[in-house]
């Protein structure tokens, strides 16, 4: 699979430390359930991007890229939606506030190692709760984090 494009994330909260981390998915999924990690099921936003189906590109598969924020009170937001290869075409303003619970799911690089950080009635919870990958099948909440254990050497390999 090409790599693709990231989200974009702006982050106003001085608690989160999101460096050298990519946002790549919003999830609804819970890691703790039987088929564990399913990156089809996308958290579900109120507004929906419309991008123009006629134009595609294998590093931006789905035409369009969300724009997200963390605001200093570590409430998450879905800002806009962006369309690059619609080069006429404007960011389409949302500004919606997330509700409910999600997992971010923030990676170096695509196909690298993955953390995952939960979204709590909207708001993006600490390091310690953060999920982080060890290997393909591993994962270690963030409270229990051996120092230099994350991120895992990948020699080459894809983790998801």
């Amino acid at each position: 699979m090409t790599a693709q494009r990231p989200y974009r994330l702006t982050n106003e909260c001085e608690a989160l430390d999101f460096s050298g981390l990519h946002l790549y998915r919003v999830l609804a999924h819970v890691p703790d359930s039987e088929s564990g990690w399913d990156m089809r099921q996308s958290y579900r936003t109120l507004a929906t991007p419309s991008p123009d189906t006629k134009i595609r590109c294998s590093a931006l598969w789905s035409g369009y890229i969300p724009v997200y924020r963390v605001d200093a009170q570590a409430r998450f937001w879905l800002v806009e939606f962006i369309y690059p290869l619609e080069k006429e075409r404007p960011p389409e303003s949302v500004n919606e506030p997330i509700q409910g619970d999600a997992w971010l799911f923030f990676c170096e690089r695509f196909g690298g190692p993955a953390v995952h950080v939960p979204v709590k009635d909207g708001v993006v919870r600490g390091r310690e709760e953060w999920m982080f990958q060890l290997d393909r099948e591993r994962f270690v909440v963030g409270s229990e984090l051996e120092a230099g254990a994350w991120p895992p050497s990948s020699n080459g390999r894809r983790y998801f």
